[in-house]
């Protein structure tokens, strides 16, 4: 009795409504509740702008917590809503094209002599499901798929370990392997590249070369792997979880496509010199560790405008994408135990289990399929749209050194990733004024009328 219990409405507005403000009453028990939501006239792109890869154990999630194993239709029904659900908040989970992927073995297949097969596995090879999930075919989001993926990593996340242990049955000794691992594995990329070039995946793919390298030791490391990746596969874009060092772009023959470091080491001045004279992508990387005045949209510690305004700083700082390495992390149970990594509470997790006491659901489908999400994942939906309405008003991709007609909205808000508004109603009311110059005419009143079914999609 008489507890504040706070609520959150997703409300779907379909492509093509009518613009105006449509007004409603939900009721919860004898509670009336008014709504209110205003349908501009204008629509975001299908597209999403701004680029991520977020963690997601699709094996455990989607076999065994879901119960997919077995049940082939319901199995891909599920993969299918799943990636929906994500490209539905613009937001893009790592394993795009699970359960396939470009890596030997995987879903291709290769005869270790150069020839590469991506449409040998009928339903489960890369040609069909990175067809759908990227290119947007087989009816996936109306022809929109996800506009970059992870196509392979590092072996382990020891720089000396990056890759393959062996490959096609020949043992790799030190990091590059012997003259003949290092041809066999280079043949391969090379007929990774044709294939992306081939089949109009050059620009979406990217490839983890190293992951997180700690010294000038493991700098040299990545220039070694870097230098023989792009001599190999040039088409294949290389992403190193590290800030930008000169030690890493000076080494001959190395090619760091996108940057990505930890929000705390982000140098914007290095940055943005790799982003204008040499092409070059940067991206936010996430760790429990980054503090204030920091934001941080993975920690239920932080206030929750912080993962809102988290697209909005990577639009002020021109940085091109984001990453967390997991968003469902279920071991311990977040539901009664939120800080899984012993590090702080929300690290590691984004989704909740079906079920609170975190077991599995009972049967494929039990659940209609939906992801338990948090609402630090539902602010950053929300500052994902925010980022496609800065995107329309700037009419494009913000450039480092020009202004832009989005600039002064973002100033309003977010001056740098230390210097930010902590007001959640100053965000919305950004997004207002942005749409009102996107679509000045004033909206008509649609008042709905009878029941609310189909309306409110889904209630937290």
């Amino acid at each position: 009795v008489y507890k504040r219990q706070p609520l959150w409405f997703t409300v779907n507005v379909p492509w093509g409504a009518a613009p105006g403000i449509y007004q409603a009453t939900v009721t919860i028990g004898a509670a009336a509740v008014p709504v209110e939501l205003q349908v501009w006239d204008f629509a975001l792109p299908r597209e999403i702008h701004l680029d991520s890869e977020w963690g997601f154990s699709w094996s455990s999630i989607v076999e065994n917590v879901y119960q997919g194993y077995g049940d082939w239709d319901c199995y891909w029904d599920m993969v299918e809503a799943f990636k929906q659900d994500f490209i539905n908040h613009r937001l893009i989970p790592k394993g795009v094209a699970w359960p396939a992927g470009l890596n030997y073995p995987g879903g291709v297949e290769y005869d270790c002599n150069g020839t590469l097969d991506p449409d040998a596995w009928g339903d489960w090879d890369f040609a069909t499901i990175g067809g759908k999930y990227i290119h947007g075919e087989h009816g996936f989001n109306d022809g929109i798929g996800f506009p970059v993926f992870l196509s392979h990593g590092p072996r382990t996340n020891s720089p000396p370990d990056s890759l393959p242990y062996t490959f096609c049955s020949i043992s790799r000794s030190g990091v590059l392997g012997s003259a003949e691992f290092q041809a066999k594995w280079k043949q391969y990329l090379s007929a990774v590249d044709a294939y992306l070039v081939s089949d109009n995946y050059a620009g979406a793919a990217y490839y983890h070369i190293v992951n997180e390298p700690q010294s000038f030791d493991d700098y040299t490391i990545v220039g070694q792997i870097s230098a023989l990746t792009e001599s190999a596969a040039p088409h294949l874009r290389q992403l190193l979880s590290e800030q930008v060092e000169p030690a890493i772009y000076n080494y001959p023959g190395a090619k760091i496509d996108v940057w990505m470091p930890t929000i705390t080491n982000y140098e914007s001045v290095k940055s943005h010199d790799r982003q204008q004279n040499h092409g070059e992508e940067v991206w936010w990387y996430y760790l429990y560790g980054d503090d204030p005045p920091l934001p941080n949209p993975i920690l239920m510690s932080h206030p929750g405008i912080e993962a809102r305004i988290t697209p909005w700083l990577a639009w002020a700082e021109r940085v091109d994408g984001l990453l967390h390495y997991d968003a469902t992390d279920w071991s311990p149970n977040p539901w009664t135990a939120p800080n899984v990594t012993g590090k702080d509470n929300g690290d590691g997790f984004f989704f909740y289990p079906p079920n609170k006491d975190g077991s599995n659901l009972s049967a494929c489908g039990a659940n209609g399929h939906r992801l338990v999400p948090s609402i630090r994942w539902e602010n950053l939906r929300d500052g994902m749209e925010d980022y496609e309405y800065l995107w329309l008003l700037a009419e494009g991709d913000p450039q480092i050194n020009i202004t832009n007609a989005a600039d002064d909205y973002v100033a309003q808000v977010a001056g740098s990733r230390t210097l930010f508004s902590h007001v959640p109603t100053d965000l919305s009311d950004a997004r207002a004024a942005i749409a009102a110059a996107l679509a000045p005419e004033p909206p008509t009143d649609l008042s709905l009328t009878g029941p609310t079914s189909g309306f409110i999609n889904t209630l937290y």
